[in-house]
């Protein structure tokens, strides 16, 4: 069940959707028109709090109202709640994907589109972009999300609003640089310029799958061979070249002056690459990744009360049984009960009844999906019907009387369980870590979970996932992270590979997280793919799960003799359950790093004592053997790393670094 948030007169919730960090995004149903879908992106409270702010975000969407053409989600009103939240409220009147959904799905099902197709959809967003620039409407910040594609068959620009916000006070754009132009990243003056550098970022990647090289860098040289090996037709690749040349440039003023020139440089592209793909064929490629339209949503009654069960069917409109006390929580035992003797009562109504059950319905016609309703007090909400059997009962009863709504399962581990959240104080969504009611009564396991949360909240890095909050409710101990919407690393090694240089770049960043925690006194100990997160639409990773990890004023509560750890990635004298130093960390950084370049693990075996056998050998296969397109030095470094003596490998995680950059 779907609450009313009441934040928004006029408007009922019925979604709170991931967001980004400035800004809360609500997919909302007008109260006046319930078929009427719309989003709501509201500045962030933080933010709305500063009068220059608010009062700037107010302008810069009542400016971008005054626009309307195709090509542009129009603001369909402006608002601002009694909390001083400003809002403005879009349509939402089909399914729609953005740029970077389409990528994400695409590289996970394995699947590229043709070159043209990618040229075609450019020129369709520097069209809209040239029209906007004509109506004094700038943008200046292209991101994949700021570009959606319709079910309708409308490629549509977004984002207007949030540029002008990122111009003026310069906000971070939340997504790796590569995305911004150099004069983003260098806090430099932008203009058009800068749209024309993103426009030929996007398509780059589009066609390669990789993220453009920067002028400086050695890959620029080599841009024609990665060209090449995208099926690009001999014929146009060096027209490719000359356009990334004059789109990807280092200085704005070597760059295509225009949105016109830019139009007219990617219909030449277009029609060399075989001709301009009209939107209905490029839909049909993509048709299977789209969601339902409308969603499905939760149906309350006003007209129930708050001391009853409810339940919708196709013979009896409604279906009511009162809740045996209002002064406690009822049991789910006690609801199911009442609901059946209500149903017996009603005409004998049969079939197993459970709660949370989906009951096929004439509404679900219409898209919609109605359940059966409980509640008692505010405090007490539904779990979604496909999550219930696979949930832990106890743990779900007692995170429904907090301020937490679960609304997934994220995955459950030695010590507990992940569920995404909304923090319904806040209508925030939120990653929230269960400690298993079983090791709560161990005291090394809970000061162990104390101390996860207490390390992580205290290393303040953009590749170390943030953790918020520890609380215990009813002998329930969980603490609260950042909730990231993407896989785990060891999900891509798996299911879609990444390509090389993302890879890298990936890994480069997870050293840079492991140097700043070393700094901190800080040693990991259980470093692995699974460990490692990745926001599947930026790719940015974050290191976390410091459940294990030793600090130097605190002990690490192991047993001697004993190794804490995942054998395949743990260095030899973890697994002797010796003293470990930061050279434990760097032996697991580069059994990640090998596995995530070839494939493989360095040093394999079917049990512990398999894998300690193999590592105490020190031999492994050279990773050039197995994946040539490995740089040569990079890959001296990581197998530098793999040495079964610590005061073999690098000194430390800074000097990996160091060789990664060379």
């Amino acid at each position: 069940m779907l609450q009313r948030f009441g934040q928004f007169p006029g408007y009922t919730v019925r979604e709170v959707l991931d967001s980004p960090r400035y800004y809360e995004r609500y997919l909302v149903t007008e109260d006046e028109n319930p078929e009427q879908w719309c989003v709501i992106r509201a500045l962030c409270p933080e933010l709305s709090s500063a009068a220059e702010i608010r009062l700037f975000y107010q302008d810069a969407c009542r400016r971008a109202s005054r626009v309307q053409f195709d090509g542009l989600v129009p603001i369909l009103a402006i608002g601002m709640t009694r909390t001083n939240m400003v809002y403005a409220v879009y349509p939402y009147d089909c399914a729609h994907l953005s740029l970077g959904e389409i990528s994400a799905a695409l590289l996970k099902s394995k699947q590229e589109l043709p070159p043209r197709y990618c040229t075609s959809l450019m020129l369709d967003v520097a069209r809209t972009l040239e029209k906007a620039y004509e109506r004094q409407l700038c943008h200046f910040s292209i991101l994949p999300c700021n570009i959606h594609v319709t079910e309708k068959c409308q490629v549509n620009v977004f984002g207007f609003v949030e540029s002008a916000m990122r111009c003026r006070f310069h906000l971070d754009s939340e997504l790796n640089e590569k995305f911004d132009a150099p004069e983003w990243r260098r806090r430099q003056e932008v203009g058009v310029a800068s749209d024309i550098y993103a426009i030929g970022a996007l398509l780059y990647q589009g066609i390669t799958g990789v993220f453009q090289p920067d002028e400086w860098e050695p890959r620029w040289m080599g841009m024609m061979d990665v060209l090449n090996r995208s099926n690009i037709p001999g014929d146009s690749l060096t027209s490719l070249i000359d356009f990334f040349h004059h789109t990807l440039a280092e200085r704005p003023s070597q760059r295509l002056s225009s949105y016109t020139q830019l139009v007219q440089a990617l219909e030449h592209l277009t029609d060399e690459l075989g001709g301009y793909v009209p939107k209905e064929v490029f839909i049909e490629s993509i048709k299977d990744y789209f969601e339902p339209f409308p969603p499905k949503i939760a149906i309350e009654s006003a007209e129930f009360r708050s001391d009853s069960i409810h339940l919708i069917t196709e013979e009896h409109p409604v279906i009511s049984a009162e809740i045996p006390s209002k002064d406690r929580l009822p049991s789910p035992e006690h609801l199911q009960g009442a609901l059946k003797k209500a149903c017996a009562s009603s005409g004998g109504l049969s079939g197993d009844i459970s709660l949370d059950d989906t009951i096929t319905n004439p509404v679900q016609e219409q898209g919609f999906e109605t359940r059966i309703i409980h509640s008692s007090s505010n405090s007490f909400r539904t779990v979604s019907p496909s999550l219930r059997e696979s949930f832990t009962t106890s743990p779900v009863e007692i995170l429904s009387r907090s301020r937490y709504q679960i609304l997934d399962e994220l995955g459950t581990g030695g010590t507990g369980t992940v569920y995404k959240v909304l923090d319904t104080t806040l209508t925030e969504v939120l990653a929230l870590k269960v400690l298993k009611p079983e090791l709560v009564s161990d005291a090394s396991w809970l000061l162990r979970f104390k101390r996860e949360l207490m390390i992580t909240r205290d290393l303040n890095h953009a590749y170390i996932l943030p953790a918020y909050h520890l609380e215990q409710l009813e002998g329930l101990y969980f603490y609260t992270m950042r909730y990231i919407d993407g896989k785990n690393l060891s999900e891509y090694l798996h299911d879609s590979p990444l390509p090389l240089m993302m890879s890298l770049r990936i890994l480069m960043q997870i050293a840079e997280a492991l140097v700043a925690a070393h700094d901190h006194g800080v040693i990991h100990r259980d470093l692995k793919p699974a460990n490692i997160m990745i926001e599947s639409e930026s790719f940015h990773p974050y290191l976390m799960d410091f459940g294990i990890a030793s600090t130097l004023d605190m002990p690490s509560y192991t047993v001697a003799g004993q190794g804490i750890g995942t054998p395949y990635y743990m260095a030899p004298e973890q697994s002797r359950g010796e003293p470990i130093t930061v050279q434990a960390d760097v032996f697991s950084f580069g059994v990640v790093c090998y596995e995530c370049l070839t494939r493989k693990l360095p040093y394999p075996g079917n049990s512990p004592v398999a894998i300690y056998t193999a590592q105490q050998s020190g031999i492994f296969e050279p990773i050039r053997n197995i994946n040539p397109m490995v740089p040569e030095g990079i890959a001296s470094v990581i197998e530098s790393c793999l040495s079964p003596h610590a005061m073999s490998r690098p000194a430390s995680m800074r000097v990996v670094l160091d060789g990664f950059g060379k």
